[in-house]
């Protein structure tokens, strides 16, 4: 790495999280390489660590804007880190907000795009800007200043074109705060594929002349794992399919998650809720979360927070810390139910114990 590595480094607020992460999904899929917190944090690093050092080594940051940055300390702290090491810095609107106090100062001479007002042209903008074939025509030449091929007319307090029309959202993480789809029961399958294989093959001595469907399922669920590694997602919806097939919950999730994000497949949230509920109806923790997700955002079923709460409920009460974090937030919002700050601190607290750094940041903004 002689200047920098070829991703973009997306600073938001927890309140944006879900257009954040939206905007990843967009931009990833458009071969924009992205890092994002608490995403891309290594388990067990310090969390300021691990931002200073994405910082460090990011081709340019693209500031996530909404009103709810003027309030956040991280964010003036992650913009001054940017602007010491010369970064380029991109505010993108996501709402008709403006700078105020610090962020004033800083941000005011930068050009920024009105992500909501042209949002598809925005993206395909950055796109051909950050892919990494344009960005290693041009590294070495970082500036405070970004490109003129931009946007153009989006400074702040500029006239504004007509809003897009509504769009499916990029649900690669949704609701609030939709995580990762898959989850931690994706990295506990593994381990426990590992063991079924080893077993199966001779592990204690036996020697089975067929293995069981429990065994085809996790032979196919690792595949398919190794493939969604890879990002070959048509292969990887082969073998997930197969071992969602047999009643492996994972795999179910899995396959609920490629359908979501249009992953190897068209996008079709009605077939990924179907393959979520299965898996929820088994006790699957994830997936429960996920289909609460689909009713707090609206995802191929009309939006409804209390279905959602429902759902957020019985995966928290399974210990997902997602669910506990999503479930947080519409007490926090009085959404699908009354407002109790009381208890969204309950269950917020319940997420920053199991060491998440988004909650940890929510009860220290909301005197947690």
């Amino acid at each position: 790495m002689a200047d920098s590595d070829p991703f973009l480094f997306v600073s938001h607020v927890s309140e944006d999280r879900v257009a954040a992460l939206e905007i990843v999904g967009e931009l990833e899929r458009r071969g924009v390489p992205c890092w994002i917190a608490p995403r891309n944090v290594e388990p067990g690093h310090p969390f300021d660590d691990e931002i200073v050092a994405a910082l460090d080594r990011c081709r340019a940051m693209l500031l996530i804007f909404s009103e709810h940055c003027n309030e956040s300390e991280y964010i003036r702290r992650e913009v001054t880190v940017a602007g010491e090491n010369r970064k380029i810095i991109i505010p993108f609107r996501i709402e008709d907000a403006q700078p105020r106090r610090g962020l004033r100062v800083r941000l005011s001479d930068l050009h920024w795009i009105d992500g909501f007002a042209a949002h598809e042209r925005a993206i395909d903008e950055l796109a051909r800007r950050f892919a990494p074939s344009a960005m290693e025509e041009e590294r070495g030449s970082a500036t405070n200043a970004p490109p003129t091929t931009l946007p153009d007319g989006a400074g702040p307090g500029s006239p504004t074109p007509a809003a897009r029309p509504p769009q499916p959202a990029g649900a690669t993480l949704a609701a609030k705060n939709h995580r990762a789809a898959i989850g931690a029961a994706g990295v506990l399958a593994v381990v426990g594929i590992a063991a079924a294989m080893w077993f199966w093959s001779g592990g204690f001595g036996a020697k089975p002349t067929q293995a069981p469907a429990a065994s085809i399922a996790a032979d196919a669920l690792s595949k398919g794992k190794a493939a969604f590694d890879r990002k070959d997602y048509v292969e990887a919806m082969r073998w997930d399919r197969q071992a969602a097939d047999q009643g492996n919950v994972t795999a179910q999730t899995y396959v609920g998650y490629l359908y979501e994000n249009g992953l190897g497949v068209p996008r079709d949230y009605a077939e990924a809720l179907s393959w979520y509920r299965k898996a929820a109806e088994l006790g699957e923790a994830t997936a429960q979360n996920n289909i609460g997700v689909f009713y707090d955002k609206g995802y191929g079923v009309a939006q409804d927070y209390g279905e959602a709460l429902r759902w957020y409920r019985m995966a928290a009460n399974q210990g997902n810390i997602d669910a506990e974090y999503n479930l947080a937030l519409l007490y926090a919002d009085g959404r699908g139910v009354p407002r109790d700050l009381g208890q969204a601190r309950q269950w917020m607290q319940k997420a920053a114990d199991a060491g998440d750094p988004e909650a940890k940041k929510w009860l220290g903004n909301h005197g947690g």
